[in-house]
């Protein structure tokens, strides 16, 4: 094992050894958790799960989490989401309560006017309904949601001003609707923000890179099956985001959270391994 490898083991057990604290009794999760409060939410326990299962450590009292998301309140999508997936991943998918499957199958994606839109909550929203929907077997191809992202494209990146953060989501959307084909010039787009020193730029314009730009990135190389130009710089920077508690933040000065724990699990996990 080199020093790098070395760096990466030991980041992945801090990261695993931050996410088992932000466990809750209930056995749900929450980033903000502390001897004083305790409010574990979907969010934050489908990551942790995700995260935990992206690193192939043990998910602890996994029975405990499955009762907590199976008897967790559901206000919209996202929590429908969040829900479905997590029992997923614990291998407890007929613990969905029949309510929660019919809510899912009144879901609807609406196709909005494009003047009057905040493109990157639709594209979310619409990746995560229509994932619920397959779940259920739903085998529309929604060709005003394709007619929708190509009115959103440019240049092969997708967005009101294209980024890799949309263009990830819409090549999830596509990848559903078994259209991933239709982003033909895509992979150019996504090549050309391959940029040091950190791996990723989310724009062609843009300079600075976060860790949602790098876990976009690395996603969208990952659909598209474009070779990651830069590992060494991807894996530096995200190491240079791991906080002193194991989890990972914007910065190694930041306040660490459960959702950029799980996109550093990802992106070392996919990006480490091609290291010489």
């Amino acid at each position: 094992m080199n020093a790098t490898s070395a760096r990466v083991l030991r980041a992945l057990d801090g990261a695993e050894t931050y996410l088992r604290g932000r466990q809750s009794p209930s056995g749900g999760f929450c980033f903000y958790r502390s001897a004083l409060l305790e409010e574990p939410n979907l969010g934050d326990t489908y990551h942790a799960v995700a995260a935990l299962t992206r690193l192939r450590r043990r998910t602890p009292q996994a029975a405990k989490i499955a009762d907590f998301v199976s008897r967790a309140a559901l206000y919209g999508p996202s929590y429908y989401y969040f829900q479905w997936l997590t029992l997923d991943l614990l291998g407890q998918i007929a613990g969905i309560p029949q309510v929660a499957r019919h809510a899912i199958a009144r879901l609807t994606v609406t196709v909005p006017d494009r003047e009057h839109t905040e493109t990157t909550t639709w594209l979310e929203r619409t990746r995560q309904v229509l994932c619920l929907r397959q779940a259920l077997g739903d085998s529309d191809k929604h060709p005003d949601v394709l007619r929708f992202l190509q009115s959103h494209r440019a240049g092969g990146g997708f967005g009101d001003a294209p980024n890799l953060w949309n263009t990830w989501q819409a090549l999830a959307i596509l990848a559903i609707l078994g259209r991933l084909a239709d982003a033909t010039d895509t992979a150019a787009f996504v090549n050309s923000l391959q940029r040091r020193p950190d791996g990723f730029t989310m724009t062609p314009c843009s300079s600075a890179a976060y860790p949602d730009t790098v876990y976009a990135g690395v996603m969208c190389c990952a659909s598209l099956e474009v070779p990651i130009r830069y590992p060494g710089d991807i894996v530096e920077f995200t190491l240079s985001c791991q906080t002193a508690e194991g989890g990972f933040a914007r910065a190694s000065t930041g306040l660490p959270d459960i959702q950029r724990t799980y996109w550093a699990a990802e992106v070392l996990t996919r990006v480490a391994p091609t290291l010489p």
